[in-house]
């Protein structure tokens, strides 16, 4: 049965009480590995946690107590601290304000999770030869997370903003505590088997060293590297890195941050649409020319090589070679004729007629044979002939001139 109904800050203050009542939480010594190093530099205080794999305790240690440290402790460091347990009552979170630290040497965690990066570095996990690159424009992305958390809402928020038409594939995943490694590995495995993602996510929204410790596994880290597509980290912060962040092909900072790797936004796609299809158009309107230049001149080459081309080509060529034989007919003519001509004066010159008309006579035989030496003979008819007329005569006598 129920006595009373209670605040919440009457439940705190009564807690508080309880421990304020016990003087042995006022001054106790708790050994861990410290975790969550956080050093206000305004104020001077100094904030972390300290505990082991299974349970942490929150501490404060005020500027008057940490500016006596010669240094500030680091992440994975075992350590002893000194101080007084109490209820931080805005909150109702138990912490402890510390007033001393000892250190005691490297924690057990930090030095198997060593031991473990070493060993995967040996074996070329995180180098960069082997990281893959990512679709610039992919049509289905997988996320590894809480279905319920932070990081989801995000991621789907950005992706929405960014690339809307990027199909996001969720595999819900649990993304803390002691379960949170086989959950992330079921959640790869289903996504590999279904093998329509692009690339996957895995993500969550930051978060203490304890609660990313689960992304410290080696046999995630494992599934990670041996993943079929490029994967990105986004678990954590900038100044957490965990065994995916080294072996994923990508880490982000965020998981907002995630989206600008998995994608590029809308309007590079369609900046690059337009200029695809600019140089698109410029090549076809270059080869539509180039194809125009070719068939003109082909219609060219066609029609020199024509039936008809020919015969015109040949007709001026026969009008041509026409007109050099008239030229050279006349030419070989009116040599001729001025040959004729000039034997015709020759004979002419010749012509006994001539001789005639110049007052000189010609003696022939009666054949018209001219007698020549020794061809005279006594009682032989002569014929002299004049311009205009002929005399017959009988030889009586030869003589021959001395």
């Amino acid at each position: 049965m129920i006595n009373s109904v209670l605040t919440a800050p009457q439940i705190i203050r009564y807690v508080k009480s309880l421990l304020d009542e016990k003087p042995i939480l006022k001054d106790i010594m708790i050994k861990g590995e410290i975790s969550n190093v956080a050093h206000k530099w305004a104020s001077g205080h100094l904030y972390f946690s300290i505990g082991d794999q299974t349970a942490t305790v929150r501490c404060v240690m005020f500027s008057r107590y940490a500016s006596t440290l010669k240094e500030i402790p680091q992440n994975g460091t075992a350590m002893l601290v000194r101080g007084s347990l109490n209820i931080y009552e805005k909150d109702g979170v138990m912490q402890l304000i510390a007033y001393e630290l000892q250190a005691m040497g490297t924690g057990q965690r930090k030095n198997d999770l060593e031991a473990i990066k070493k060993k995967m570095q040996q074996e070329g996990l995180f180098s960069l030869e082997r990281k893959r690159s990512f679709v610039p424009f992919p049509q289905t992305v997988g996320v590894v997370t809480s279905s319920t958390g932070a990081a989801i809402k995000d991621i789907l928020a950005t992706f929405k903003l960014t690339n809307p038409m990027v199909k996001i594939i969720i595999y819900p995943a649990t993304v803390q505590g002691v379960t949170a490694p086989q959950s992330v590995m079921s959640a790869i495995k289903k996504m590999q088997q279904d093998a329509v993602c692009d690339c996957c996510i895995i993500a969550r929204g930051g978060g203490s060293s304890e609660d990313l410790d689960c992304f410290n596994n080696e046999m995630l880290a494992r599934l990670v590297a041996d993943c079929t597509i490029p994967v990105i980290s986004a678990v954590g912060h900038e100044t957490d890195t965990t065994l995916i962040d080294l072996v994923s092909d990508a880490r982000a900072a965020t998981p907002t941050a995630s989206v600008e790797i998995a994608t590029q936004p809308v309007s590079q796609i369609t900046d690059r649409l337009t200029f695809l299809r600019s140089k698109m158009y410029s090549q076809m309107l270059h080869q539509l020319e180039a194809k125009e230049q070719k068939i003109e001149n082909l219609q060219l080459r066609l029609k020199a090589q024509s039936p008809k081309a020919k015969l015109e080509k040949n007709k001026y060529i026969l009008l041509g070679l026409t007109a050099q034989l008239h030229t050279k007919q006349e030419q070989k003519i009116n040599n001729l004729q001025a040959k004729v001509v000039g034997l015709i004066e020759n004979l002419e010159h010749l012509n006994p007629v001539q001789v005639l008309k110049r007052g000189y006579t010609i003696t022939t035989k009666p054949d018209g044979t001219i007698p020549i030496k020794d061809g005279f003979e006594t009682g032989q008819t002569m014929i002299t002939h004049f311009q205009n007329s002929k005399i017959y005569s009988t030889i009586t006598a030869v003589e021959e001139d001395s």
